[in-house]
């Protein structure tokens, strides 16, 4: 893990990359007033900017006509010492040196919204909704019985700042926790961990499935068809991660299959999800897209503990949130 940047000097130059920079204009301005500050709002924007200004320090998420592509591009940059990522997820931004570049990510700040998320995701499906929807469009009145939450059993794929959060809602809703996790080692609210080579025994006997790993090369279709044939028959899945840490077209074959009681999915390996996928036409699938944190102030959050880091790195203090390129989930 390499060490958080030295204290930068008075000629330390700040890059903001969001499309809509009034709106964040005001807070930079009250945190950072004595700091020389360029906000590009498009990708095409970017090379100019860059050339011109030389930012040591970066921030900005992929948003609107800000593109991946373009905060590789800062990132890359030859004068840019630290990328600061408003989200969790930093896939786009690989591979960098860690020895030569400083990335950190908002890995936390909305937790609390995605754990609400989840929360309503697992009562619904225990409670039968997407089976009531699809009688609602039938114009079909047919009565279900169903058995409290209390003592079910939840495998959280990926034991990350969400997925600890998830963890902890669902032990205070009285169910039993297991995970998964890269480097398997005790983890409060979670009675039992597993390494990623054992997801399969991870997710048997579970009536929940919730996916919450990062996507690193390691993760990718981590949960695959050997994982769904080891599920309990009639488990639910959530996935409110990144799309390609499930092997879709496996997904698909497990809901063709029955195997699935439900299943609550807001990514996708393709994103928007593109019309003709299969995953529409399930009676038992529940589709959002891409919101399960998607709060009304969601960048200005991103934004407000990126100035907390920042306040860190000109203290000469060690850096929240340092995301090593190597790391599992």
């Amino acid at each position: 893990m390499t060490a958080a940047p030295e204290t930068p000097d008075a000629g330390d130059r700040l890059l903001i990359l969001y499309p809509e920079a009034a709106a964040l204009r005001d807070l930079f301005d009250a945190r950072t007033p004595d700091l020389p500050t360029r906000y590009v709002e498009r990708a095409e924007d970017l090379p100019a900017a860059l050339a011109d200004f030389r930012p040591t320090v970066a921030f900005g998420t992929p948003s609107g006509a800000i593109t991946k592509q373009a905060l590789k591009q800062a990132l890359d940059f030859e004068s840019v010492a630290w990328f600061s990522n408003g989200g969790a997820g930093v896939e786009h931004l690989l591979p960098w040196d860690p020895a030569v570049k400083t990335v950190t990510n908002a890995s936390g700040v909305n937790a609390d919204f995605l754990g609400e998320y989840v929360v309503a995701s697992l009562l619904m499906m225990n409670i039968g909704f997407p089976a009531y929807g699809a009688d609602q469009r039938a114009r079909r009145w047919a009565e279900r019985t169903w058995t409290p939450i209390a003592g079910k059993r939840l495998c959280v794929v990926g034991l990350g700042r969400v997925g600890r959060e998830v963890a902890r809602r669902a032990a205070e809703l009285g169910m039993e926790v297991v995970g998964v996790r890269a480097n398997p080692q005790p983890t409060e609210h979670v009675a039992q961990v597993f390494g990623a080579d054992r997801a399969a025994d991870a997710v048997a006997g579970c009536d929940f499935v919730a996916v919450h790993a990062a996507l690193t090369p390691q993760s990718e279709g981590l949960v695959g068809d050997a994982v769904f044939a080891a599920m309990k028959p009639g488990a639910h899945f959530l996935n409110a991660a990144r799309g390609p840490v499930v092997d879709e077209a496996a997904l698909i074959r497990a809901l063709e299959a029955g195997r699935l009681g439900s299943a609550v999915l807001d990514v996708f390996e393709t994103e928007p999800l593109p019309a003709a996928s299969p995953l529409w036409d399930f009676d038992t699938v529940v589709i959002t897209p891409h919101i399960a944190d998607l709060v009304d102030d969601w960048f200005r959050r991103m934004a407000e503990a990126f100035c907390d880091n920042l306040d860190r790195r000109r203290a000469g203090a060690a850096l929240a949130n340092i995301v090593d390129p190597t790391r599992g989930y």
